[in-house]
């Protein structure tokens, strides 16, 4: 039988539900809950459209509003890819356009940087990426 994490998570959970499975700091869980925990985010990744086999381009994402003169504001997307030479802006926001029903909730534009301003509390700082992408000329929506 080939054991990998597909097949061994589970068959703790079974088998040893009670036993501590992670520890993170101050956070412990069981098997029972770490299989939860897993299986809530794989259920989470299939309902957003992710299939077995599937690659994820970004890591990290965070928006951020630019004046526009049509809606007041537009929301421009700021990523952080897997792979840097992954995917491109231009693809980015047709993929997320495409499963935004509302027109104005849809990104003008994909900002791909290398890791995000922060706080020291490790907050992601959007008005620092604002500020980027207003000095990169692509603003000039006005």
């Amino acid at each position: 039988m080939h054991m990998n994490i597909g097949t061994l998570l589970p068959r703790h959970a079974r088998y040893r539900p009670d036993h501590l499975a992670v520890v993170f700091a101050a956070d412990r869980l069981t098997f029972r809950q770490f299989n939860a925990r897993v299986n809530r985010l794989a259920n989470g990744l299939l309902a957003a459209g992710l299939a077995k086999g599937d690659k994820m381009a970004v890591s990290e994402a965070a928006v951020f509003g630019i004046q526009d003169p049509r809606w007041g504001e537009t929301p421009v997307a700021a990523v952080i890819l897997h792979e840097p030479e992954g995917v491109g802006a231009r693809e980015l926001v047709e993929r997320i356009n495409a499963r935004v029903g509302a027109k104005f909730q849809r990104v003008s534009d994909v900002m791909i940087v290398e890791d995000f301003p922060r706080n020291v509390a490790g907050k992601t700082l959007k008005r620092v990426l604002q500020e980027q992408y207003t000095a990169t000329g692509r603003s000039s929506r006005t």
